[in-house]
């Protein structure tokens, strides 16, 4: 006797659960200036300009970002020259103390805008106003997706130092000298 058969068998569904996984890319800004401006010969009586010397990079994956500029008072310059440039001796690498001679007027930082993807200001250093310490806001990032993230090369830096008749000529090893400081924001 032979038997023959066949057995079918259909989709097995197998009780079980499910896993969601959910995420978000931590937030991020860094910022890196290049360039310095040395040995500037300052026209009397006039502002000056400078737009060749400095850049600045961005990379941020955050819409709405910042940068801002101060002057830190680094390097132990003088309290009450915020935003002015200040003597300082070359040769031994500091401010002169006391009674340093002081431009009489405060440095401007200008930034470059680029339609779309950020917006510029100008701004005389020795104000206040976020998003760093003593920063003035020189850069918005826009808040539109995707042209407010990503990275933004070679950022122009305007600088503009007035020079008056009365800024007196200094003897070397002494030049007038400012740190700026540059600082980014998150909204």
């Amino acid at each position: 006797m032979i038997l023959a058969g066949a057995c079918m068998v259909g989709p097995v569904a197998a009780a079980g659960s499910v896993a969601t996984v959910t995420g978000n890319p931590e937030d991020f800004i860094s910022i890196n200036e290049a360039g310095d401006i040395t040995n500037w010969v300052f026209t009397r009586d006039y502002e000056n300009v400078n737009s060749s010397n400095c850049r600045l990079t961005v990379v941020t994956n955050h819409m709405g970002w910042t940068v801002g500029v101060h002057d830190a008072l680094l390097e132990l310059k003088p309290v009450g020259t915020a935003g002015k440039m200040v003597e300082y001796n070359t040769g031994t690498s500091a401010y002169i103390d006391p009674s340093p001679k002081v431009l009489i007027h405060n440095m401007t930082i200008t930034g470059v805008a680029v339609p779309d993807y950020y917006s510029a200001t100008e701004v005389i250093l020795g104000g206040v106003n976020p998003p760093g310490p003593g920063s003035q806001v020189v850069w918005t990032g826009s808040s539109t997706y995707p042209t407010g993230i990503g990275t933004f090369n070679t950022m122009i830096i305007t600088i503009k130092q007035q020079v008056d008749n009365e800024d007196q000529h200094l003897l070397v090893p002494n030049v007038y000298r400012i740190v700026v400081t540059f600082t980014a924001g998150l909204p």
